[in-house]
């Protein structure tokens, strides 16, 4: 399944990623997204928040992350 979540909040190695209602990732599951270098960093969904936003913890550094990044 391809979704397409928006960064919402960045907090070290924790990201929370908000998705449409029918685009939710389940719990353990693997997100990427490119970084600032074209390497891709991977996510696991470790909660899921209110308002469609899952937590994630990155498996790798988040430098080049950036708010609202899809």
């Amino acid at each position: 399944m391809k979704t397409t979540g928006k960064i919402v909040a960045i907090t070290g190695s924790v990201i929370d990623v908000q998705f449409k209602s029918d685009e939710m990732p389940d719990l353990q599951y693997a997100l990427h997204i490119k970084g600032n270098h074209n390497n891709v960093i991977t996510l696991e969904v470790v909660q899921l928040l209110p308002d469609h936003i899952v937590r994630a913890l990155s498996l790798s550094a988040t430098e080049g992350l950036s708010l609202g990044q899809e």
